[in-house]
């Protein structure tokens, strides 16, 4: 399997370059108005939970990870001990000499921000009473398996491309980032970055963004479904 350290590592990345690319929505200015507040120096803390049945190979006293490669139930303690820590430094020194502070208003906002940006686990539910059986059947003919859709068929009414920057409707194009490895929308005129996440109408994974020339395809491998998605005419 990858391994959960690096792939956390990854989601540090993701996750401060994201926040630093809405900085300016998200932070306020500093030094009397003049320097943009950030996410370039927030500390970000990885904790990997191992199974209670797992095992950590490696002897403690070669473990370099052994101080944030936890057992599950170890990683309760391990936040209140940390969260103590941050408590101590902040009690330590005022605010304008720590390294790195955040005001409520700005935490506030970037809360907000990201619970608008999270989307959440869909599973079905089980029904609430069992159904009763229908009566038998005879078997219908096997049919032959259908062909992948041609193109034009793609179900894109839930599939939408931007016409302009939902914040200031200026002109957006699509850039990838090579960090997460993935598109996204970026706004020429205001230069915020908006995520491309649209599911295949057929067998519900992510579809992917293929670049030909100056336009955008989205694909599903899977299914075989294709379509353009958006045409760069600058």
């Amino acid at each position: 399997m990858p391994s959960p350290i690096q792939q956390a590592k990854n989601q540090e990345i993701a996750l401060r370059e994201i926040l630093q690319a809405n900085r300016e929505q998200l932070r306020r200015k500093v030094i009397f108005g003049l320097k943009q507040g950030g996410f370039g120096s927030m500390p970000i803390n990885i904790l990997v939970a191992i199974s209670d049945a797992g095992r950590i190979m490696s002897p403690p006293s070669k473990n370099e990870h052994s101080s944030f490669v936890l057992k599950a139930d170890q990683i309760s303690e391990k936040i209140i001990s940390m969260i103590a820590d941050y408590n101590t430094a902040n009690s330590l020194f005022s605010s304008k000499d720590l390294p790195w502070s955040m005001p409520l208003e700005d935490l506030e906002k970037t809360v907000a921000f990201l619970l608008d940006l999270h989307e959440p686990l869909k599973r079905e539910t089980a029904p609430d009473a069992t159904p009763e059986p229908e009566p038998a059947k005879e078997p219908e003919p096997v049919k032959a398996a259908s062909p992948p859709l041609p193109e034009e068929q793609v179900d894109e009414h839930k599939i939408e491309s931007l016409n302009g920057c939902p914040q200031c409707r200026g002109e957006v194009t699509i850039l990838w980032g090579a960090k997460y490895k993935n598109y996204y929308w970026h706004c020429k005129n205001c230069s915020k970055n908006f995520p491309i996440n649209f599911k295949c109408p057929g067998c519900a994974e992510k579809l992917r963004i293929r670049k030909q020339g100056n336009e955008y395809h989205i694909y599903c491998e899977p299914c075989g479904l294709s379509a353009l998605y958006f045409t760069d005419k600058s």
